[in-house]
């Protein structure tokens, strides 16, 4: 049996979409593998409020892109001073000598010190850039970077699914604008938590007390 021809631009269309999220995803994980502040994270929960199988699947490609953006840094890192590639990580926001810190006493002890980053909120661009200065292979540090990464990707659009079934079992029904300004309401308590206090503001308040 022939599909009707107009599903046919309509699966277009949905296919359409779907490379397109996952075309974010990559880019997103690539930016915060290099110079970006925000994790994909945020992107992998949002689609999740409507397509969590395509969040799941996106959650690939956001590794692939926080791989090559991780593979880039470590490459740099290897060739160029450590102290302009401490200076370049201090620039983005967020980053702290502390956060630095102890990624560096944490790979003396080993690479496997990387799965504990997500759990510490280190960036994930602070072990790419230690692993290359210290001279760690490319490889060793892109096979301890998917335990790193890829559970928290899939971790957070698992719980967005949770949350929204539950809140529509509750509220009857969907409420996506309702859906929408909840995440938006999360990711902002948090990151202002975040910079707060762990971040480029505890930082400057550190200095603050410290005069």
């Amino acid at each position: 049996m022939s599909k009707r021809e107009d599903d046919i631009p309509r699966e277009r269309g949905a296919a359409g979409n779907e490379r397109r999220i996952h075309a974010w995803a990559a880019a997103w994980g690539l930016a915060e593998g290099t110079f970006f502040f925000i994790v994909p994270d945020v992107w992998l929960s949002w689609v999740a409020l409507r397509r969590a199988r395509t969040a799941r699947k996106a959650a690939l490609s956001a590794l692939a892109g926080a791989l090559a953006g991780g593979a880039l840094v470590h490459g740099w890192a290897r060739r160029a001073e450590a102290d302009a590639t401490r200076a370049w990580l201090l620039r983005v926001p967020a980053i702290t000598p502390e956060m630095i810190a102890e990624v560096e006493a944490g790979l003396e002890r080993g690479m496997h010190t990387m799965v504990l980053g997500p759990l510490r909120g280190i960036p994930y661009k602070i072990y790419a850039r230690t692993a290359g200065t210290r001279g760690e292979s490319l490889g060793a540090f892109l096979s301890w970077s998917v335990p790193a990464r890829l559970p928290r990707f899939l971790l957070l659009p698992a719980a967005t699914q949770a949350f929204t079934t539950a809140g529509r079992k509750l509220l009857g029904g969907a409420h996506p604008r309702l859906e929408q300004a909840m995440h938006l309401l999360a990711w902002s308590a948090f990151y202002t938590w975040y910079f707060r206090h762990t971040g480029v503001f505890a930082s400057k308040r550190g200095r603050r007390r410290r005069r």
